[in-house]
């Protein structure tokens, strides 16, 4: 018994640093999973106080966010000094056994697979943890087809102290980016890598650098870049290298990776999803370097990969299982995917924007100002009476304007719903830019220009949302659509619901004719 309620059943795996229950927490009557860290006698009390801050960490962090693709932490405690994480318990077997016993999966398995597991890090990125150790024996693949990711043992949120020591690189050899295994601090960015080499092992049957049993080569391949050809991944081939770029900033955003796998998993392998990938692709995106290049890029000796080393995370404990009663749960924000329109799509959020980029949105923004704003001080969340206070010359007009903008077909509810995830996913990473973009003239002009857009939403950033539908008798008989959102959460602690009215544009793009202001 640990804690006076939760009653050990079966020991369901083990690992260097610590040993997984299946229990019954008596007081609630439900199965969790216990992970028990193990401290050894000898370990000097510095040492053990790391350890239970890690273990701390690792329920803070999982406890921080909660998706339907990670596992939940439900509580920590402590029994006999070693902490104790207590989990869901999901009958599962981790992607690492899977691999193991079958071999590498089928293209639409892996996608749906890969989808799950970059929904969950979405959330995760959203709200400032960087899980750092993303690879097959952290993958739950549950009896039901539910995905989930467990194991935050050595993820990382903003404000968190470190635990690691200096020089040494937390993670897992096989699966690293290459800037971690140079020692740079993980990125949202590293994840992204992660996940590729995750869907890469899946794909092939091995990671991407190899299977050599030396940890030290396979940080030495993982800091130069120097990765198989995949020969599996057919129309992934380009995601999947895109994945695994040799530079962060070539790397697409999780949002970004979790779009396209979800449309290939919709849509399966054939030619029409080759053509509707290539077509569906965000704009912006750099092409992945060839291995060649990759080569080129990298140069490490031999003698700096011996001046440091890496932390491998411990040997793949079991999937960390929670219950999973009936079907797999669905997302409160997410929708299936309707056929895509043809046009621009998103495009990642880079991690630097380029100068000249930069100089150039804002002398088109300039350009297309015919007049100067009344104002600097965009409005706070919630302030919809200051925001059309402060609105541009010209607004008035526009606000006549806007909500009349006719439609030229009938706009199809989900993709509306879906867009709208879209508009809002690119306001949280700040991407104003490319959501710019999804506003007719009269919505664009209540903003009066584009940079004045951009800093609006510097100011009013958007932190997060839930809970998107059709609005009752939103569905007009001109052929609009309107979406409610019913709670958007802004910097500076403010929340408010929002409706978007959508039409549809002469190239047959969804758009938003509505004020989206806060």
């Amino acid at each position: 018994m640990i804690a006076g309620h939760y009653r050990l059943v079966e020991r369901i795996g083990s690992g260097g640093t610590g040993v997984v229950w299946r229990a019954v927490d008596e007081r609630l009557e439900r199965a969790v999973a216990i992970k028990q860290i193990l401290t050894q006698p000898s370990l000097p009390a510095g040492e053990k106080e790391i350890v239970r801050q890690r273990a701390s960490r690792e329920a803070r962090n999982a406890a921080r966010f909660q998706h339907p693709n990670a596992i939940v932490v439900f509580d920590i405690t402590d029994h006999h000094g070693d902490p104790c994480l207590i989990m869901e318990y999901l009958p599962s077997q981790s992607l690492a056994v899977v691999l193991s016993s079958q071999g590498p999966l089928p293209l639409p398995q892996v996608a749906r697979v890969g989808e799950q597991v970059a929904s969950a890090l979405v959330a995760a990125h959203r709200a400032g943890i960087v899980h750092r150790d993303v690879k097959p024996g952290n993958v739950l693949l549950s009896e039901n087809g539910t995905v989930k990711i467990t194991d935050f043992g050595i993820s990382k949120a903003k404000g968190d102290v470190t635990l690691t020591a200096t020089g040494l690189i937390s993670g897992t050899a096989a699966y690293l980016a290459p800037e971690v295994a140079r020692g740079a601090e993980p990125t949202p960015a590293s994840d992204v890598f992660a996940l590729g080499a995750t869907l890469f092992h899946a794909l092939e049957g091995e990671p991407p650098y190899g299977t050599n049993p030396n940890p030290l080569a396979l940080l030495y391949a993982a800091a130069n870049g120097q990765l198989k050809q995949p020969r599996n991944a057919g129309p992934l081939t380009d995601l999947l290298l895109s994945l695994l770029s040799f530079e962060p900033e070539d790397r697409p955003s999780m949002t970004d990776v979790r779009d396209e796998l979800a449309d290939f998993a919709e849509f399966g392998d054939g030619t029409e999803t080759t053509r509707m990938l290539a077509t569906h692709r965000p704009a912006g995106r750099r092409a992945a370097p060839t291995l060649d290049r990759r080569a080129a890029q990298a140069d490490i000796s031999t003698s700096e990969m011996m001046a440091a080393a890496a932390t491998i995370s411990e040997p793949d404990l079991p999937p960390v299982r929670p219950a999973a009663p009936g079907s797999p749960p669905t997302r409160s924000h997410r929708v299936a995917k309707p056929e895509p329109e043809p046009g621009p799509n998103r495009r990642p959020l880079l991690i630097g924007v380029g100068v000249v980029a930069a100089v150039a949105v804002v002398a088109a923004a300039m350009f297309l100002m015919f007049s100067p704003p009344k104002t600097n001080s965009p409005s706070q969340p919630g302030n919809s009476a200051a925001a059309s206070a402060s609105a541009q010359s010209g607004s008035s007009s526009a606000a006549s304007a806007v909500g009349q903008t006719k439609s030229v077909g009938a706009v199809d509810a989900q993709q509306a719903i879906d867009e709208t995830q879209n508009f809002f996913d690119l306001l949280t990473e700040s991407d104003a830019s490319e959501a710019w973009s999804y506003l007719t003239p009269a919505a664009q002009q209540l903003y009066g220009g584009q940079q004045a857009f951009k800093s609006y939403w510097e100011q009013n950033r958007v932190m997060g949302y839930n809970t998107i539908d059709v609005a009752s008798g939103a569905t007009s008989t001109d052929g609009s659509v309107t979406v409610r959102v019913a709670s958007v959460d802004y910097k500076g602690g403010q929340s408010k619901s929002a409706n978007l009215r959508f039409v549809k544009g002469n190239s047959g793009k969804l758009l938003i004719d509505s004020d989206t202001r806060a």
